[in-house]
């Protein structure tokens, strides 16, 4: 039964420019980074993830 059905024109259209706007997305990001100059890489590689004043429960 779902061989039988087509799909339509517009949804493939649709699959391309959805997987070219994901491409573009990750593409400026990745640039962006290359770019980033040595010091400004390195002042965010120093940056806490997480707030050392909240208390954290033991596991």
């Amino acid at each position: 039964m779902l061989r039988r059905l087509q799909p339509s024109e517009f949804q493939n259209v649709l699959v391309i420019a959805t997987f070219a706007v994901t491409l573009a997305v990750f593409a400026f990001f990745f640039i962006r980074a290359l770019r980033m100059q040595k010091d400004k890489a390195d002042h965010l590689s120093q940056l806490p993830l997480q707030d050392d004043s909240e208390p954290t429960s033991p596991s």
